[in-house]
């Protein structure tokens, strides 16, 4: 696209550019007083774009240049020196121009499907007919001084049917002379806008005399359902649509009317009448923001009649009868929630976690009987956070029903959520249940949790002990809860349950579950139950912290052919070692996993992560080596880099390790990552490492997306002032266990070293280390931090990552470097070609 005002001097220069660049396909020129040759020119230029599509000229188009361009078109010599016809691929066009030239703008442009006209009339008497011929998308008339408009003259707009944008206003516009009237009869006002369905402006900045206006206005709205802006001067009687079903105006946002009148005479000027009549508005315009009536064109709300300021105002307020509409005010008071962070095994809906914020809805409760409704049930509807049963005990008996029909989860703990007799009440939105402690002396019996199985619930979270979960339990959950989607279900000692591996799965087998939570006795993880899970469609996320092991898994697993867990999400194991390649195979579709290694299992086998290759798809991977004796060897880390996709890795061992070193992968801990280039967040809290000035240019290297690093070992931050330029310009958080400060250099500087920070990674929000006198540069970057937080961030705008090599070099101090280019230059004495006449003379001392 192209946007010029081309002088006198430049006119020349613009038409060789023309000619030059014949590719363009969107042009926007804007006219000045020029002569008549040079303005020809400059069309006749415009007109041999081959593609050309887009065509706008700001400043009036006049007549004469149009007909002598035509004339030039029709030119046989034009012709024979021209390979293709003018104007042949424009399809847009937006134009202003007089009366005299409409004629000419079909031959002109013949191929354009929509065009944009502003049209001035400056004479009486001119005929608008050969706009009939033209596809109109928006049409500006202008009339001069003295000029009138009939409504007959306007009929030609019924063939308009792609009209979006009609204005009719005087020139020169005055807004506070006296407003010229224009004539309109009401059935010339019905066949213009009859077949306008796409017209969504309408603007007439005149006083319209028009007999029965009600009709008229009536039937605009039926024909025009997408107006959207209206500025009609003339009289609006809302009464007259009291009985009308349908809303006439359903996208209309601007209305500007003369005056409101009341023909029918449904009483005096009062304020009922005009609430009565606003309502009346606000039914047929759902979507009007504002409403002017006024025969002004200032706005000035004290110079309207006041039947009309009446109006005005009951339209104002009637936006405080928004906040009435459940829907709207749910929406209002969802913005007292606080947003929590995604967990790693589920994304938790957003909860009401703040005291006050609870506080702030049940004060808003006491405004009115629909506030009350609204708020109460957000506010009883939230799983955690919100109000229990214990809560609902509180209540007066008589209103306890109107809070149960509000509650989505129930959530009772042991004996002591046994405060309240249930038996009465019924709970329809109830979606969750959340029962611990079930069983056991003072858990709950069997007897009273089945009362709460009804097929609302979708989600059910039993934390259990003893045997208490037995086969009566499991059956009544797979009978009363058909709509069961989530399944959580955790025992905390061993238990004599009566139910067999069978039952339980085909308890799973005839649900359709999207999340499962598994923490059971290790005898009922079995084979058939992990082929059923894998052969669920619905199932996302999976989680079972039980220990499995390999025999637990089936055989088919292995098969790369046979697709298990297709549409996994998010996955969460407790592995012994020998079971973690089969297991990755199976669920290598996961996007994001957590594998918990608990046993060390033979040493002499193959890499226990080799699968990783078919995880694709894998974004989020988190490793915990359960127990001191359990590590990673250097296979087993390298497959790492096959994870293409992995942007968050998180590696860690529980109980933590300390000083504790790993053989051999100070050197080749961080090759597998450099294999990721689209990692974010990296944390290693397994041993020891010494992260060397080199591995750290490398890692910002192969890996400029790093916004997070939590390490668990040392790194000598004197040595950064050897590096020049920015390592982390997207670094956010900094988490080093024990950056090392030698004070080889000379005295430790800590300003230094934190604006050496400062300046690697200027977008570093966290910076944390364990040890003194560490803690120090901590307190030094951070006062640096606030007192140059806008050089930070343009800092970070500007900054480049390094070349490896330039870094790798920086990595040298200056005086080794030298001193090996000095030893490398040096000539080899073994050397045959060295002789004695080349050696160098030994140096003396003169001391």
């Amino acid at each position: 696209m192209v946007q010029t005002k081309p002088s006198f001097k430049e006119k020349h220069k613009f038409i060789e550019f023309l000619a030059s660049n014949q590719s363009l396909q969107r042009v926007q020129l804007t006219l000045i007083p020029l002569d008549k040759d040079r303005m020809l020119a400059a069309f006749l230029a415009l007109s041999r774009l081959p593609k050309l599509e887009d065509l706008t000229v700001l400043g009036e188009t006049y007549n004469g240049t149009l007909a002598r361009l035509q004339r030039l078109l029709s030119d046989s010599d034009s012709k024979a020196s021209c390979s293709k016809p003018f104007f042949d691929s424009i399809r847009r066009v937006k134009l202003t121009t007089g009366v005299p030239a409409l004629s000419l703008l079909s031959s002109t442009f013949s191929a354009m499907t929509t065009i944009s006209l502003v049209v001035h009339m400056r004479t009486e008497g001119q005929s608008l007919e050969a706009l009939a011929r033209l596809p109109l998308e928006n049409l500006e008339l202008s009339l001069g001084i003295g000029v009138r408009l009939w409504s007959h003259e306007l009929l030609f707009l019924r063939n308009a049917k792609n009209l979006k944008r009609l204005i009719i206003k005087p020139e020169p516009f005055n807004p506070r002379g006296r407003m010229s009237t224009f004539q309109c009869s009401s059935t010339h006002f019905e066949q213009i806008f009859e077949k306008l369905s796409a017209l969504d402006t309408l603007l007439i900045w005149f006083t319209l005399d028009m007999s029965n206006s009600y009709t008229a206005l009536k039937k605009l709205g039926r024909s025009c359902p997408k107006l959207e802006n209206m500025r009609l001067y003339m009289p609006i009687d809302l009464m007259a649509w009291l009985h009308v079903p349908d809303p006439l105006f359903p996208s209309l946002k601007f209305a500007w009317v003369s005056t409101v009148s009341d023909s029918n005479g449904f009483g005096n000027t009062n304020d009922s009448n005009a609430e009565l009549m606003a309502q009346i508005l606000n039914r047929h315009a759902p979507k009007l923001d504002r409403f002017v009536a006024l025969n002004s064109y200032d706005f000035r709300p004290t110079n309207a009649d006041p039947l009309s300021s009446l109006v005005m105002r009951w339209h104002v307020m009637a936006a405080v009868h928004v906040l009435n509409t459940p829907e709207l005010l749910s929406l209002i008071l969802q913005h007292f929630e606080e947003h929590k962070q995604d967990d790693f095994l589920e994304d938790r809906p957003t909860k009401l976690r703040n005291r006050s914020s609870r506080s702030d809805l049940a004060k808003l409760a006491l405004v009115n009987s629909s506030w009350f409704e609204t708020a109460t049930r957000v506010l009883w509807s939230y799983e955690e956070w919100g109000p229990t049963l214990r809560d609902l005990a509180k209540i007066r008996s008589s209103r306890q029903q109107i809070y149960a029909s509000k509650i989505a989860s129930i959530k009772i703990k042991g004996k002591t959520g046994r405060t309240l007799d249930t038996t009465a009440l019924s709970f329809p939105r109830a979606r969750r249940l959340r029962f611990l402690e079930i069983g056991r002396q003072d858990g709950l019996p069997v007897t009273f949790v089945k009362q709460y199985l009804r097929p609302s619930i979708n989600s059910i979270y039993f934390e259990v002990w003893d045997n208490s979960f037995n086969k009566e339990l499991l059956t009544g959950m797979g009978t009363q809860c058909p709509r069961l989607r989530s399944l959580r279900l955790v025992v905390r000692e061993n238990s004599n349950t009566d139910i067999t591996p069978e039952d339980f799965n085909e308890f799973v087998r005839k649900q359709s579950l999207e999340c499962v939570f598994i923490g059971i006795e290790p005898s009922l993880v079995t084979k058939d139950l992990l082929s059923t899970l894998g052969g669920m469609g619905t199932l996302k996320n999976l989680s079972i912290i039980t220990p499995v092991s390999l025999q637990q898994i089936p055989d088919c697993f292995l098969d790369e052919d046979v697709g298990f867990f297709k549409n996994l999400y998010q996955v969460d194991l407790r592995l012994e070692r020998e079971a973690v390649s089969a297991a990755t195979m199976a669920i290598r579709h996961a996007s994001r996993a957590k594998l918990e290694i608990i046993s060390p299992g033979p040493q002499d086998l193959t890499p226990m992560f080799s699968n990783f290759k078919h995880m694709n798809s894998l974004v989020d991977l988190a490793i915990y080596l359960k127990g001191s004796d359990l590590s990673l060897d250097t296979k087993d880390f390298g497959c790492i880099r096959t994870l293409k996709s992995l942007e968050y890795l998180v590696v860690r061992r529980e109980p933590p390790s300390t000083h504790t070193p790993i053989p051999g992968l100070h050197d080749s801990i961080l090759k597998p990552i450099f294999g990721s280039p689209r990692l974010n967040s990296f944390t290693w809290q397994m041993g020891w490492l010494d992260v060397s000035i080199k591995n750290l240019c490398k890692l910002s290297y192969y890996n400029p997306n790093l916004r997070h690093i939590l390490l668990n070992g040392a790194c000598d931050l004197e040595a950064l002032t050897d590096l020049p330029g920015c390592l982390f310009p997207n670094l956010q958080t900094l988490i080093l266990q024990n950056p090392v400060l030698t004070g080889q250099r000379g005295r430790i500087v800590f300003k230094r070293i934190a604006a050496q920070i400062l300046t690697h990674a200027p977008q570093l929000k966290t910076l944390s280390f364990n040890q003194d006198p560490q803690s120090k540069v901590v307190g030094s970057w951070r006062r640096l931090k606030q007192q140059g937080a806008a050089r930070c961030q343009d800092l970070a705008r500007f900054v480049r990552p390094m070349n490896l090599e330039d870094m790798l070099e920086c990595t040298v101090p200056k005086w080794r470097r030298e001193l090996n280019e000095a030893i490398a230059s040096r000539p080899d004495p073994r050397d045959p070609r060295f002789t004695r006449a080349e050696a160098p003379e030994p140096q003396t001392s003169s001391s």
